[in-house]
């Protein structure tokens, strides 16, 4: 008698291994801190962190250890080599949290390039202003002249205190400054920057605090953040995009009976998804049923099922809402995966089943 088992991902979670997840443009990739435990570098370009006062906490999804809390003091995360970061067209994207929204002069750095004194290198701040009337996400530059040349913010937003937004800065080989929140373009706005290429060998890049670029003062974040990435390039909408929707494998859900698959995430606080698949019974001894829920939210996807040597031994489009897989086709007992791909052909989750 075939017996399956099923697991959901506190048998395998993606957050088990330190790599770049698929959503994450590798090209032109110079930086990834998914926060996972620790501040290193997971694009494998050695710009891993030192942790100063801040602390691990819990993501936008629970999970313990995996973001990190800045209390608005002397926090922050320095990052090792960190002159070679970016040169040219660049782009940061992040996870964040704002805590605080007062008292009514507040500047914070989300992540910011510096050296804390006025000279002849180049300087960026991106952050979030709320100082007055002044309340938006910010930015400050200097060019290689030691010049402070432009610094701004976009009006009218005022975030939720304590919610998870992503937010992209780019800044682009034709001085111009593109931000976006949860995926959509905020705001463009032209600089006015001479020359803005080769960092001072004293340059310091730090998430989660900033030196004021006149008064030398701290800009401290006080809240989360979490998933920094860097490139020293642009990143389109659609990337942009898929870094927001992205639905990041590292739910811990225990079922004893259902493999539970969650697609598309569309809210956070709470959590919420597009559609959620289930797989089961679990054991069974001849067969499982894929349930796809509504499969309105999921053209174009794809299920399918692989053995531990990668062969493939199921595959569909989702384009009903139930599929009764007889597992006497199957190779044998051992471990299989269930992977859900997207429209894009990006996988978005991947489960363990165990045949025996």
């Amino acid at each position: 008698m075939k017996k399956i088992i099923l697991f959901a991902s506190l048998a395998f979670s993606i957050n088990a291994f330190a790599q770049v997840p698929s959503y994450v443009p590798n090209n032109g990739l110079v930086g990834y801190w998914p926060f996972t435990g620790n501040a290193n570098d997971e694009s494998g370009n050695s710009h891993n962190g030192t942790v100063n006062g801040a602390t691990l906490t819990t993501d936008r999804f629970g999970n313990t250890s995996s973001a990190y809390n800045f209390t608005g003091t002397t926090n922050d995360i320095t990052l090792a080599n960190s002159q070679t970061l970016v040169n040219g067209s660049f782009t940061v994207s992040a996870w964040c949290t704002i805590d605080v929204l007062s008292p009514s002069n507040y500047d914070a750095v989300l992540i910011g390039q510096f050296n804390g004194q006025i000279s002849n290198d180049r300087k960026w701040l991106f952050g979030y202003r709320s100082i007055s009337s002044q309340r938006g996400i910010s930015y400050y530059f200097c060019d290689n002249s030691g010049s402070f040349l432009s610094n701004a913010y976009t009006l009218n937003w005022l975030p939720q205190v304590s919610t998870w937004y992503h937010i992209t800065w780019i800044f682009t080989s034709a001085n111009s400054i593109e931000t976006y929140v949860n995926g959509i373009l905020h705001s463009t706005v032209s600089l006015t920057l001479r020359n803005f290429n080769n960092a001072a060998s004293t340059i310091l890049t730090k998430i989660g605090n900033g030196i004021d670029i006149g008064s030398f003062a701290q800009l401290p974040w006080n809240g989360k953040i979490d998933d920094v990435g860097i490139w020293n390039r642009v990143l389109t909408q659609q990337e942009i995009q898929n870094l927001y929707n992205a639905n990041i494998c590292y739910q811990n859900v225990t079922v004893t009976d259902t493999l539970v698959i969650n697609t598309g995430i569309t809210g956070f606080n709470p959590i919420t998804y597009k559609n959620t698949i289930k797989v089961y019974p679990n054991p069974t001894n001849d067969h499982i049923t894929i349930d796809n829920g509504n499969i309105s939210n999921l053209t174009g996807y794809q299920i399918k099922i692989t053995n531990s040597l990668s062969q493939q031994v199921f595959q569909s489009g989702i384009t009903q809402q139930q599929f009764y897989v007889d597992l006497s086709t199957w190779t044998g007992n051992g471990i299989y995966f269930v992977h859900i791909i997207d429209a894009q052909g990006n996988t978005i989750d991947i489960k363990k089943i165990v045949l025996q």
